[in-house]
């Protein structure tokens, strides 16, 4: 009843604004909306109209919808040029105390405990730091992600989301590394 009325305020405001489409409302149960499932107060701040009618259409419009999913990582955060990260394999001496290794660390300090690529090659040479993630809080799948991801985190607060959206983009861009894990 409460998050009914945390929302109610700014859902009013999107109706009394006229953004919201013609017929029934459709939100998810948590009331993410549209293509790229914005709550309605990130609606209001970050949604754009990008194909020039005149309405932020996040619902039917692509260019909108795209636009404003840009224009949200960009403000959460997003640095063009960097990666969000990639999955590594770790040393077995780490898998036991792989969920200890949580805090940022630069690339070459991972390099020298052991992680490398998925392919088993060596980590890049950038100045970068980066968190090991563990969706599974197992040593495989284990992944080094650097600031990016967390624009993805902002976005919406589960690792498997994160994870997910950045092998997407990966793959759409013929970048991917994702290996099948161990069993």
């Amino acid at each position: 009843e409460l998050g009914a009325a945390l929302l109610a305020g700014p859902v009013l405001r999107m109706l009394e604004e006229g953004h919201v489409p013609e017929g029934p409302l459709r939100a998810s149960w948590a009331g993410a909306m549209g293509q790229v499932q914005f709550m309605p107060t990130t609606y209001l701040e970050y949604a754009v109209d990008h194909d020039g009618d005149g309405r932020r259409d996040i619902w039917s419009s692509v260019p909108d919808a795209l636009a404003s999913a840009a224009h949200y990582l960009k403000r959460s955060g997003w640095a063009s040029g960097e990666t969000w990260g990639r999955q590594v394999t770790l040393p077995e001496a780490l898998h036991a105390e792989a969920t200890a290794l949580s805090g940022a660390r630069p690339l070459g300090e991972w390099q020298s405990l052991g992680l490398r690529r998925s392919d088993g090659g060596e980590l890049p040479e950038a100045r970068m730091r980066a968190r090991l993630v563990l969706p599974e809080r197992e040593a495989d799948p284990a992944f080094l992600v650097y600031r990016n991801y967390g624009a993805f985190m902002r976005w919406n607060r589960s690792t498997f989301f994160s994870i997910s959206v950045g092998t997407l983009a990966d793959e759409i861009a013929g970048r991917s590394t994702l290996r099948a894990c161990q069993e």
